[in-house]
């Protein structure tokens, strides 16, 4: 991960979060963007209680104003977290898995049409 400046946010809604879901749940969303995204500006996670269910929707938001939002839900806290974590890298992933094949792609373009190109002279 680069050094930015990344603004995060953790907060409940009509909830009070502890100091201890909110130092957990950056650790955890740093770790996932360590490991996948290079350009990250900024994250929010929010905690509200629905009935018997936790729910948490997790925002990450990439330079190139690329952004993902997912929700995990549970009954408890921290499972919610940990199942938006599971989405949001399975979503992170993917879009990394597509930014190299188009990479790939047109380093392949390229070498057809130089290779094209000397081949006429």
């Amino acid at each position: 991960m680069n050094v930015f400046h990344i603004t995060h946010k953790v907060f409940g809604k009509n909830l009070s979060i502890g100091n201890h879901y909110s130092v957990y749940c950056k650790k955890k969303i740093k770790e996932l963007l360590s490991k996948y995204a290079t350009n990250v500006m900024s994250y929010n996670a929010s905690l509200e209680r629905k009935n018997y269910f936790y729910k948490v929707k997790l925002r990450i938001i990439i330079i190139k104003s690329i952004e993902f939002e997912t929700t995990g839900k549970s009954k408890f806290p921290y499972k919610a977290l940990n199942f938006a974590l599971l989405n949001m890298s399975k979503r992170i992933r993917s879009y990394v898995r597509r930014q190299k094949l188009k990479r790939k792609g047109r380093k392949k373009t390229l070498n057809i049409k130089e290779s094209f190109l000397f081949s006429t002279n």
